[in-house]
């Protein structure tokens, strides 16, 4: 309560929590990554990461990571390879790959030897989910592309 002179007024406090996202993206010639993690409270979904590496001359490998914060009912992992002959737009799906686990809090995949053509820029794109007690938490993460070109 807030006391002016001989009048109250009655205050309401209401904290507001703004969830810390940090988006981190480390980019070489021969590899990219992206990865996405939030430290918001009460959140089951605490990460996901998405790789591409060159793996030879004509081959990558991919990977992919989903964390949550604890045990949960499910963990799912899909990893889009995309590719596209321009190095900003147009890219189209190329392969797909799409893991879960039970009663778990990680789930990590690779992917090797991937043969892919000459001609292309590649990237991966990973879609992150965790199934808590009929809540489902879902981020997403894009890598920069490599080129096969």
């Amino acid at each position: 309560t807030l006391l002016m002179g001989f009048v109250t007024f009655p205050v309401r406090a209401q904290e507001t929590i703004y969830p810390k996202v940090m988006h981190t993206y480390t980019t070489t010639e021969d590899f990219s990554s992206d990865e996405r993690s939030t430290a918001r409270r009460g959140a089951y979904l605490l990460s996901g990461t998405s790789v591409i590496a060159r793996y030879g001359t004509k081959s990558i490998a991919v990977s992919g990571c989903t964390n949550a914060t604890q045990y949960v009912d499910k963990v799912r992992l899909t990893l889009y390879v995309e590719r596209s002959t321009s190095y900003a737009t147009g890219y189209g799906n190329y392969r797909t790959y799409t893991y879960s686990a039970e009663d778990v809090y990680q789930l990590v995949k690779e992917i090797s030897n991937i043969t892919v053509e000459r001609g292309y820029y590649y990237r991966v794109r990973g879609i992150h989910s965790v199934t808590k007690d009929g809540v489902i938490e879902t981020t997403d993460t894009l890598t920069d592309p490599i080129d096969y070109r």
